[in-house]
């Protein structure tokens, strides 16, 4: 399974500097690619801002929003 967590990062190419009040979790999805499709998703609707991102990871975070 996977999840996509999201949010504003310090240095948008890591997510390890994740703002942790702007994360999102969602998933999990059953399929990298549906994982990656809703991660671009993700981006798109956030392209104004540089430091937002999604990233996909194939293992539960510790905390969900759900």
């Amino acid at each position: 399974m996977f999840w996509v967590i999201s949010g504003e990062h310090t240095d948008p190419m890591k997510l390890s500097t994740l703002i942790d009040n702007t994360r999102v979790v969602d998933g999990p999805f059953w399929s990298a690619k549906e994982a990656n499709q809703h991660a671009l998703s993700v981006m798109q609707k956030n392209i104004d801002s540089y430091y937002h991102r999604a990233h996909v990871v194939n293992r539960q975070p510790k905390e969900t929003n759900a």
